[in-house]
């Protein structure tokens, strides 16, 4: 197989791996990362030991600077059963959703652009040796 072909293979599968990947972790998302990367808000249901394992896990500057200790605990009283004090439009709401969207968008263009790179990478190489 030439070098050429060699190289647009290996971008091929580097680009599958990518896509690939995201969505092979797509249900391990923690609660602490699902919070922060939707501004204080759960977007998926969790179990009372994930919620549990996050408030203990839970780093200081990510309790102080954020919402999502608030919106994780509030999530966990509500799932034990105690009351939570209703503070305006509160940041737990949860939904059944898998959230992330703009994550696979981004890698998704991120393999697009690999991809072309790679594909004029190797076809300039196919130029050069043609001359």
């Amino acid at each position: 197989m030439s070098r050429p072909r060699v190289l647009a293979l290996l971008l091929v599968l580097t680009a599958a791996s990518l896509l690939w990947a995201p969505a092979a972790g797509a249900g391990t998302l923690s609660p602490i990362a699902d919070c922060q990367a939707h501004g204080g808000v759960l977007t998926v249901n969790y179990s009372t030991r994930e919620l549990q394992r996050a408030l203990s896990e839970m780093s200081v500057s990510v309790r102080e600077y954020t919402t999502c200790y608030t919106a994780i605990s509030d999530e966990l009283n509500l799932r034990l059963g105690h009351a939570v004090k209703p503070i305006g439009d509160s940041a737990s709401k949860t939904s059944s959703g898998s959230g992330g969207s703009g994550t696979a968008v981004l890698v998704v263009i991120l393999a697009a652009v690999v991809l072309a790179g790679g594909s004029s990478a190797a076809w300039a190489a196919h130029r050069r040796r043609g001359r």
